[in-house]
């Protein structure tokens, strides 16, 4: 595993040349290479401290020629951090939590390879071979990789020459919410630890906290941009989020809408609700794997301008943070608290409001919420270090099936399917959540505690005690990084028409489910005659 010491940014890290400086005499200064940077706050070379309203440019390479290392918060998104790393003289590999995101960055730079599985209708997986031609190519080599195909890609250029590659890991945010149910995604960070410290970077614009101690002895790099244009929001608590969602629709009855939201059942029982002209002015931007639940609605993706597909878009979560919009709409972003996927925290619907890009405008910015009618009471100040020693237990706990079974070659398939099973059961819940693993077998297969789960629960622990426990949280919050340009709380009784769509929605998504076990057993089956299981 690579060295773990902390090593601080330089100029040399950040600028292929030297830089000048002017004393106050106005003689010229060369900074030394070597001269300790630890951010952009007060760089001197490309005025980045006088940064005013009007004259701002909130793009990174107006001021740097390449990203930095160790652990960046951008805080912005948007500013081009990616951009920068493609265009930078050096080697990169830059890791995606999204193919959509992954493959839309390619297409605008043709000097790049995209490494992931296949965009339907767009682009067939990537093979080996074709990853192997690219690197023999000349100049330097930009690799997109989504994050679950980044191990495949690291094994053809083998461990030994990854010090000629900067290894930069986009939205690393992303991969701590998504982690529970992508659990392949932790991986990528036992691949960022081989990395030369100087040679890697995590990007945020929605900085959290790790509980990875390996990860606290990061460089932290903070981007602290003198001016933001504070959002203006009209924000909307409800008992019932389809309604408030339709009558939103229909007050913009002409330009386009971008509605977030991360149910296709609830997405389908707005449009069920809507006139049938309207329908057909409807789009759902949703995984590959939602096919049949999106239905005739189902888009795969932007245009090839990034513009949206339709007048009215709902997308789910794979879109509304892993696609840049070249086009005008209103913003509608729901966070429906029943449901642990679709409760979204500030910083998720931060990331949502930046998919807007380039000289485009967000119209109007709505966010509609329900609350739980409970809180949970746990300390916030001991509960991480709390999730860290039931893990730890748990691993002292498959340690003890190592010694027993060792020496005994004919126990150790029992005490594989022992230890397995300890993982799988190791596990928390937050109230009627789906429970999350505490531990994972890491890239080495030795089971280690699942870091970035437990910052997940540790987020949702959040949220469940401060933002969706009383309406006003959540205006408290936001009124801290926003303009709340209205707040009402609405109320509406649930039609017997509403609660005859839903049902009937609901069903038609329990006999797609269904649907799904025929096709999984025919697969199993195939797997088991070829001994693939």
């Amino acid at each position: 595993m690579a060295d773990t010491t902390k090593l601080y940014n330089t100029y040399g890290d950040l600028y292929d040349t030297p830089q000048i400086i002017y004393s106050d005499y106005g003689q010229p200064e060369e900074i030394s290479p070597d001269t300790r940077i630890d951010s952009l706050e007060g760089l001197l070379y490309g005025n980045f401290s006088r940064c005013k309203e009007v004259q701002c440019n909130f793009n990174l390479s107006f001021y740097i020629d390449k990203m930095p290392h160790g652990i960046v918060n951008k805080q912005i998104p948007g500013v081009g951090a990616t951009t920068l790393e493609i265009n930078a003289n050096r080697n990169s590999i830059i890791v995606l939590p999204t193919k959509a995101l992954a493959f839309s960055k390619c297409k605008k730079h043709p000097n790049t390879l995209y490494i992931g599985s296949e965009i339907k209708d767009e682009k067939e997986r990537t093979t080996d071979q074709e990853i192997i031609e690219y690197l023999q190519k000349e100049g330097y080599k930009k690799l997109l990789v989504v994050a679950d195909s980044l191990g495949r890609l690291l094994k053809l250029i083998k461990e030994e020459n990854y010090k000629d590659y900067f290894l930069m890991i986009d939205e690393i945010d992303v991969l701590q919410s998504d982690s529970n149910y992508r659990p392949q995604l932790e991986d990528v960070i036992d691949y960022y630890l081989l990395f030369p410290p100087k040679n890697r970077c995590m990007v945020t614009a929605t900085m959290k906290e790790f509980t990875n101690p390996l990860l606290k002895k990061e460089c932290l790099f903070p981007i602290s941009w003198q001016w933001e244009k504070k959002r203006n929001i009209k924000l909307l608590h409800t008992n019932n989020i389809i309604q408030v969602v339709i009558n939103e629709i229909k007050s913009h009855p002409n330009e386009k809408i971008f509605i977030a939201y991360n149910s296709i059942l609830q997405i389908q029982n707005i449009i069920s609700s809507l006139e049938e002209e309207v329908k057909k002015e409807c789009a759902i931007l949703c995984s590959e794997a939602s096919i049949k639940e999106a239905g005739e609605y189902y888009a795969a993706k932007l245009d090839s301008n990034d513009v949206l597909p339709n007048r009215i878009n709902f997308a789910t979560c794979c879109y509304f943070t892993g696609i840049d919009i070249s086009d005008n709409y209103h913003l509608i972003t729901v966070s429906d608290s029943r449901r642990d996927y679709s409760m979204l925290t500030l910083d998720r619907m931060t990331q949502i409001y930046g998919r807007c890009r380039g000289e485009y405008k967000i119209l109007s910015d709505t966010i509609v919420y329900n609350t739980k009618d409970y809180a949970l009471v746990e300390d916030m100040r001991t509960y991480p270090d709390s999730l860290v020693r039931k893990a730890n237990k748990v691993l002292r706990l498959i340690t003890a099936a190592d010694d027993i079974s060792q020496g005994d070659y004919t126990l150790a398939n029992l005490f594989s399917i022992v230890k397995e099973a300890i993982k799988d059961k190791a596990q928390e819940r937050i109230s009627n959540d789906e429970p999350i693993n505490l531990i994972r077998r890491n890239i080495y297969g030795e089971y280690v505690p699942a870091y970035l789960n437990i910052d997940y629960l540790v987020e949702r622990m959040e949220l469940y005690r401060g933002l969706y426990f009383l309406p006003e949280k959540m205006k408290e919050a936001l009124d801290k990084c926003a303009n709340i340009a209205q707040y009402n709380s609405i109320n509406y009784d649930i039609s017997q028409q509403q609660m005859a769509l839903e049902d009937e929605n609901k069903a038609i998504q329990g006999e797609l489910a269904d649907s799904y076990i025929p096709v999984s057993y025919t697969h199993l089956r195939a797997h088991e005659t070829l001994r693939h299981l």
